[in-house]
């Protein structure tokens, strides 16, 4: 299974993915032809706004919301679907670097059977410990947005490659 989700961006099957960017690039990935035809579930935290870009019709993946650290790597740990989106919530287990290891190590654990994204709107420390552990990490920023978390990109260049 390979999901394109703009040019240069695809995601695999069988691969740990970082993807970091507006809400709407999850409901894009998860509204692509492609994806109807796997079963998906996101797991995210409760209050998040991302739940509320989701149509369940359009984008036809179990939505789980969690309260606690403890509920999150109970839900990952139960997901069986083929696409499996968690968005990071720094607020379950900024303080614990035990629960953020065991996060990433059954983000890890789950990607040999599906294809796992780790989603962010914006990196922090714990997102980056967690993702250091991913095959592959996408940026996306919306046009006119600087690039790279504050770094412009130089004259001419359109694209992160070197950043």
């Amino acid at each position: 299974m390979h999901l394109p989700l703009c040019p240069g961006v695809t995601f695999e099957a069988g691969r740990l993915h970082t993807l970091i960017g507006p809400p709407d690039c999850v409901a894009a990935l998860l509204a692509d032809p492609a994806t109807a035809r796997f079963p998906a579930a996101c797991i995210c935290p409760e209050g998040s706004a991302l739940p509320a870009r989701l149509d369940p019709v359009t984008h036809r993946c179990r939505l789980r919301l969690v309260r606690s650290a403890r509920d999150l790597l109970r839900e990952l740990a139960s997901a069986r679907e083929a696409i499996v989106v968690v968005e990071h919530a720094p607020a379950l287990y900024d303080e614990d670097g035990a629960v953020r290891r065991s996060l990433g190590h059954q983000l890890r654990a789950r990607s040999a059977f599906a294809m796992v994204v780790l989603y962010a709107e914006t990196p922090d420390p714990a997102f980056a410990a967690i993702a250091g552990g991913a095959d592959r990490s996408f940026v996306l920023v919306c046009a006119g947005q600087s690039a790279a978390f504050g770094r412009r990109l130089p004259p001419g260049q359109t694209t992160l490659t070197g950043m």
